[in-house]
């Protein structure tokens, strides 16, 4: 596990990466939203599958699970490259392509309640350890259940259906963005969060950078 607060120089991350065989075109994007989330999250990267957990996480995270992470990190980010875009999330709206999208855990041993109620985003930057994003007059904004939380405008790609039917394995769905927080109010956080069918909870997250956020 690697620690975002002792995230090494983008080199070193990028030859990590390309140890576990993985695309070149994966390294920047990844590299880059893992750099903005750095100063303020108590998160850590898993090279060998791609995700982010809580650094305060004890349980390990089981293996299928891992594995669909891993997929869903690697399938949103082709989706997102097929429409000449940084994220799926954040879609052709973002004015810059620089930040991909990152598949996250939260601990298996969360009830199936845990995100539950009006307070749910909340509850989910929280447990990720982003709660400096509420602070600053951030604003939470949710989103419809398109797909839920994709860009309406995704180019066709078999990225894309490989990313529809992992997400399409989460149950109770929802997705919400946050605009403002510690990288000022042009910065936006999006999120995607779901229960996995063997516990626990994962989702997605993007960056984007909206000017009249």
């Amino acid at each position: 596990m690697l620690l975002l607060d002792t995230l090494p120089s983008a080199t070193i991350f990028s030859n990590a990466l390309s140890t576990q065989n993985y695309p070149s075109d994966l390294a920047s994007p990844t590299y880059k939203t893992l750099s903005l989330l750095a100063p303020d999250s108590g998160l850590c990267f898993a090279p060998a599958h791609l995700y982010l957990v809580p650094a305060h996480t004890d349980a390990p995270v089981p293996q299928k699970a891992q594995e669909a992470l891993q997929t869903l990190t690697i399938s949103a980010q082709k989706a997102a490259a097929a429409s000449l875009q940084g994220s799926v999330l954040a879609g052709g709206g973002s004015e810059t392509d620089e930040y991909g999208d990152v598949a996250f855990w939260l601990d298996h041993q969360s009830s199936k309640d845990a995100f539950a109620g009006s307070n749910r985003a909340e509850a989910v930057l929280e447990a990720l350890g982003l709660k400096r994003w509420l602070e600053a007059g951030a604003k939470i904004v949710s989103e419809s259940q398109l797909a839920p939380g994709l860009d309406a405008n995704l180019a066709p790609s078999p990225a894309l259906e490989e990313l529809k039917k992992v997400l399409g394995a989460l149950e109770e769905p929802f997705a919400f963005r946050v605009q403002g927080g510690p990288r000022g109010g042009s910065t936006v956080l999006f999120l995607l969060v779901g229960r996995f069918s063997g516990g626990g909870w994962a989702g997605l997250l993007g960056i984007g950078v909206w000017s009249d956020a």
